[in-house]
C-alpha cells in the first residue's frame, strides 16, 4: 500500500533515522569502551553499509527474487 500524499513508509523512516543515530548515542558506555572503533559509526553503517549486506547491487538482488 502506498503512503498517502507526501508521507513516507515506516521502513523508509527507520532507515533514514538509522543514518543519523550514532552507536555512541544508543550503546552503553561499557560496550563503546570495548569497541571504540564503532563509536562514531551510524546504525546504518553497522547494519547495512558493512561490506557484507551491501556487497551486491540492487539489480542483482532483483534478479534473484
Amino acid at each position: 500500500m502506498k503512503a498517502p500524499g507526501e508521507a513516507k513508509s515506516d521502513l523508509w523512516q527507520l532507515v533514514e533515522l538509522s543514518k543519523r543515530i550514532k552507536v555512541a548515542d544508543v550503546w552503553p558506555a561499557e560496550l563503546v569502551a570495548k569497541q571504540p572503533e564503532v563509536a562514531d559509526k551510524t546504525l546504518f553503517d553497522i547494519l547495512y553499509a558493512n561490506g557484507q549486506v551491501n556487497q551486491y547491487s540492487l539489480m542483482k538482488c532483483r534478479k534473484i527474487a
